[in-house]
């Protein structure tokens, strides 16, 4: 089963929206696996159980961002299915901190820290990943950064799949992510800790069991940093072995 996803806590990221717009608030998401798994590993609710994290305006954003990706008609966007997802998870892996300018010297002169993480390539926008899910299977995802000064933070996520990614520090601490440990090193602009406990907010979208009749599903999901910077493009699998589950929206 497949989704769409973002993380709770975020308004429209950094553009207005009214009636007069065309297209729905930049609201980044990505699709994630929707399955039994993610249903046993986090707290799933049809409802909105905590207004402090899951805003009404990301709510908003999220469904209106859904209905434009699968041309679903404006009157039906209320009706979407959206689901309010929490999880707490502590991260044992190395957290790297720092502006993009930064970031890209420290993994050119740290190609142990490249291995480590499964960075198989620096590029010239950003870097391409090694991700293994749980069944074991490989796949690489290409990350674009944003500006040089924007500060950012690349870790390891840890979930259905594992593989190197980074997020806006505004929007790490935002989405409660920033339960960092002490730090273990500060050194030329990247400060280092040793793992942090994430308490993650998602709204998902389950495009398997949530479309309307008549939608027309997009073929690829870009996933867009409040700058508008395209950090990932995937493509979105349709038919009876799906092995994606929905789409969730967040930082």
């Amino acid at each position: 089963m497949h989704g769409l996803c973002i993380r709770g806590h975020q308004g429209p990221a950094n553009q207005e929206h009214s009636s007069e717009t065309t297209q729905a608030p930049r609201v980044p998401m990505w699709p994630i696996d929707y399955n039994e798994q993610f249903k046993k590993e986090w707290r799933v609710e049809e409802t909105n159980f905590d207004p402090t994290k899951f805003d009404d305006k990301a709510v908003s954003a999220f469904k209106a961002k859904v209905a434009e990706l699968f041309s679903t008609k404006k009157e039906e966007v209320e009706n979407l299915q959206i689901r309010y997802c929490y999880k707490m998870a502590v991260n044992n892996h190395r957290v790297y901190v720092g502006t993009v300018s930064a970031m890209k010297a420290f993994l050119r002169n740290r190609p142990e820290i490249q291995d480590q993480m499964g960075i198989v390539e620096l590029t010239a926008v950003g870097f391409d990943a090694r991700w293994v899910d749980g069944n074991e299977k490989e796949r690489e995802k290409s990350f674009r950064f944003p500006p040089p000064d924007t500060e950012i933070v690349l870790y390891t996520q840890e979930r259905w799949e594992r593989g190197a990614c980074f997020v806006l520090w505004d929007q790490f601490q935002q989405s409660n992510m920033s339960s960092c440990r002490i730090p273990e090193e500060s050194k030329d602009g990247i400060t280092t800790y040793n793992g942090f406990t994430e308490h993650a907010y998602r709204l998902v979208f389950d495009y398997v069991g949530g479309l309307p009749a008549g939608c027309k599903p997009p073929a690829q999901l870009s996933t867009e940093l409040p700058d508008g910077t395209v950090e990932s493009e995937e493509d979105l699998v349709y038919g009876v072995s799906w092995g994606r589950g929905c789409v969730n929206c967040g930082p």
